[in-house]
């Protein structure tokens, strides 16, 4: 099916649809608010602190492949930082839209423009590399590209600069998304518009997932967007809560399935319907 015909109908459905609440049940049921707060006052930041963690590791994984090391281990690494990164799509706002992490972690990449930069004599730390090079020629892909190659000396030099700036990345997000989450739920209307960008993420990464579907990182971006929708099945409960039983269960056996459009159309008919809230539809997915 044609994505552009797809989204205009994900869209029109939506749009229908927006405004009408359904009940949670009851005068205990938890609040909006009280249900973006279980997420965003420590869980969220929690994610982006396991993310900055993993990111630690790149540099030193460089430094060993650029001492003699298998570049497996390289290659494997930027694969789990990859996933851990892409796990957090639904929650690229607020700090992660501020600095532009996208551009910055894993933007899409071209390989001759790197290639082209391994080549040249220009800077290639970690500040070069964020304030002079094109987004296409950092990030995890830069330094996955380099590590299929010879470890020169300019190539480490380079890779090390990627992976500096990913790490530099991830300790800023970690540290401003501790102070942003808890902001995100001081009132129900506060919580709607939280709700928006979180659900909006999720459905921009299930859609991502359907687009190419053999990518790197396509199973964590529905990773992601399970985790959020219906919790960790253990104390995170995600915003399961806020939804009626049969589109938990719809949506478990969506996810089960890997059914993506499926997961799309949920989203936008019932997910929307019972939050009672708009979506967002975004291209933004580390171009530029």
């Amino acid at each position: 099916m044609n994505v552009m015909w797809r989204r205009a109908g994900l869209v029109a459905m939506a749009a229908g649809l927006v405004g009408a609440m359904a009940s949670c049940g009851g005068d205990d049921a938890p609040t909006r608010a009280d249900v973006v707060a279980s997420m965003t006052d420590e869980a969220v930041a929690a994610r982006f602190t396991e993310f900055d963690v993993a990111a630690e590791t790149l540099s030193g994984t460089v430094d060993g492949w650029c001492g003699g090391a298998s570049a497996d281990a390289l290659i494997s690494q930027v694969a789990a930082v990859r996933g851990e990164w892409l796990e957090l799509a639904p929650f690229w706002f607020g700090p992660v839209d501020d600095r532009r992490s996208v551009f910055i972690v894993d933007p899409r990449t071209n390989s001759d423009d790197i290639d082209e930069l391994v080549a040249g004599d220009e800077p290639v730390d970690a500040t070069s590399l964020r304030d002079l090079a094109g987004a296409d020629q950092r990030g995890l892909g830069a330094v996955g590209h380099l590590a299929v190659g010879e470890a020169s000396d300019r190539a480490c030099a380079y890779a090390a600069g990627a992976a500096a700036l990913v790490v530099e990345e991830g300790a800023a997000l970690a540290d401003e998304w501790a102070s942003f989450g808890p902001t995100l739920a001081g009132s129900d209307e506060q919580a709607n518009d939280s709700l928006r960008d979180i659900v909006s993420g999720a459905l921009r990464s299930i859609e991502m997932a359907g687009e190419e579907p053999d990518a790197p990182g396509a199973d964590a971006r529905l990773a992601g967007a399970r985790w959020v929708l219906l919790g960790d099945g253990d104390q995170f409960v995600g915003l399961a809560p806020l939804l009626a039983d049969s589109t938990v269960d719809q949506l478990t056996a969506e996810f089960d399935a890997a059914d993506v459009m499926a997961l799309e159309r949920t989203i936008v008919t019932e997910v929307v319907s019972e939050l009672g809230i708009s979506v967002n539809f975004s291209d933004a997915d580390g171009d530029g």
